[in-house]
C-alpha cells in the first residue's frame, strides 16, 4: 500500500492553505471543504471536456457516455500526503488502477497526460496575462471556462479566508496571487444569463393526505387531496439521494435518504440527525457537496471499517449504516 501511494506521490501536486494570523494560520473546516471540492470538481471537469475534445475518441453513443462518466467517477482527486500544519496536502488521481473503458483506450495514460495540462492550463496560468486569457477564450465555451475555471477563481484564488499555494516541492509552493483584474475575471468566467423570454423559476410546497384507498390497478395513490400550497422563497426542499460513490464502492440505500435543509443568516444548512451530519455553505450547492463529503467520510471510517478497530458506539453507528445501504457494488 505503501509503495502504491508513493508512486502516486511522484506526480501529485502539493497544496496549501494559508490562513491569516487570527488563527495562527489554521483553516477552518468550511474552507478546507470548499477548496478541496472546488479543486475536485474543477478538475473533472477538465478532464471530462478534454475527453469530448479529443479527435481520436468518439463518445457517441449512450455506452461511451456511461463509460465517460464512469471514468470520469474513477477520476476522483486523492489525497496522498497530508500535513495539519496551515493544512497541506499532495493531491493526484489514482493513475495506477483502473476499470476497463473500450471507449476510452489507455485510459491510465490519458489521466496522467490530463493531470499535467490541469497543472498547467489551470493553476500554472497567469491570470493577468491577456496572452494566455485570449488562448483560453478561445479553447473553451463560456459554459466549460465556466466548469472548469469558475471553482478555481471564486474559492481558491478569490478566497478573503486563505492565501493558495501548490507545486510539484512541497518545500518550493507557489503563491497563486489574489489580483486578477475584474475585467479578465468578467471575460473568462462571465455569468450565464438567461435565454431571453425564460420564466422565472418559481418553488412551491405542497402539503397533502394520502389515503388507503387504491386505484382500478391495485396501486395506492402518493396523496388523495391537496390541502394547501405554500411559495418558497429559498430552495429549502429536503436533499435527498438514492446512492453515494465512495471510493470505487457504489452504494444504494433502502429508501431515499432524506436530509432537512435551512435557510439561516444568509447560509444553506443541511442536517442529518440519524448520523449527526450538520453541515452549511453559501449557497444550496455548496451546501449539498459538504454533505456528501460528510457523508462518504462517515461510511468510510465506519462501514468499511473492521469491528475490531471500532468502539462499541461507533459498532452501533456502523450498524445503523448498515441499515440504511441496500447494496454495495464495486
Amino acid at each position: 500500500m505503501e509503495e502504491f501511494i508513493d508512486q502516486l506521490r511522484d506526480n501529485a501536486i502539493y497544496i496549501k492553505l494559508k490562513s491569516g494570523k487570527k488563527f495562527g494560520g489554521a483553516v477552518d473546516i468550511n474552507s478546507l471543504v470548499k477548496a478541496l471540492n472546488s479543486l475536485n470538481q474543477s478538475y473533472k471537469s477538465f478532464l471530462e471536456i478534454g475527453v469530448l475534445q479529443s479527435p481520436g475518441l468518439k463518445i457517441t453513443t449512450k455506452k461511451s457516455k456511461k463509460e465517460l462518466q464512469d471514468f470520469v467517477s474513477e477520476s476522483e482527486l486523492l489525497i496522498v500526503d497530508l500535513d495539519f500544519a496551515s493544512f497541506g496536502a499532495a493531491i493526484c488521481p489514482n493513475t495506477i488502477t483502473g476499470s476497463v473503458f473500450n471507449s476510452i483506450p489507455d485510459n491510465l495514460k490519458l489521466k496522467k497526460k490530463a493531470f499535467k495540462s490541469y497543472r498547467e492550463e489551470v493553476l500554472d496560468v497567469d491570470y493577468t496575462n491577456k496572452t494566455q486569457i485570449s488562448d483560453i477564450l478561445s479553447k473553451y465555451s463560456v459554459e466549460e471556462r465556466n466548469e472548469i475555471y469558475k471553482p478555481v477563481i471564486t474559492n481558491l484564488i478569490g478566497s478573503p479566508n486563505f492565501q493558495f499555494y501548490y507545486g510539484s516541492d512541497k518545500k518550493k509552493l507557489k503563491k497563486m496571487s489574489r489580483g486578477i483584474p475584474k475585467e479578465i475575471v468578467e471575460s473568462l468566467v462571465p455569468k450565464i444569463s438567461k435565454p431571453v423570454g425564460a420564466p422565472d423559476e418559481e418553488m412551491y410546497v405542497m402539503y397533502v393526505t394520502s389515503s388507503d384507498e387504491v386505484d382500478l390497478f391495485g396501486k395506492k395513490p402518493k396523496f388523495s387531496k391537496v390541502l394547501a400550497t405554500s411559495k418558497l422563497d429559498k430552495p429549502v426542499y429536503p436533499y435527498q439521494i438514492n446512492e453515494i460513490k465512495v471510493d470505487s464502492s457504489l452504494l444504494s440505500f433502502k429508501e431515499k435518504l432524506s436530509a432537512e435543509v435551512n435557510f439561516d443568516d444568509n447560509m444553506y444548512f443541511i442536517v442529518y440527525p440519524d448520523l449527526n451530519i450538520e453541515v452549511w455553505g453559501d449557497d444550496r450547492q455548496e451546501a449539498e457537496i459538504a454533505f456528501n463529503f460528510a457523508l462518504k467520510s462517515i461510511i468510510r471510517n465506519f462501514y468499511f471499517e473492521e469491528n475490531a478497530k471500532l468502539t462499541k458506539k461507533a459498532l452501533q453507528l456502523k450498524k445503523h449504516i448498515e441499515r440504511l445501504i441496500k447494496s454495495s457494488t464495486g
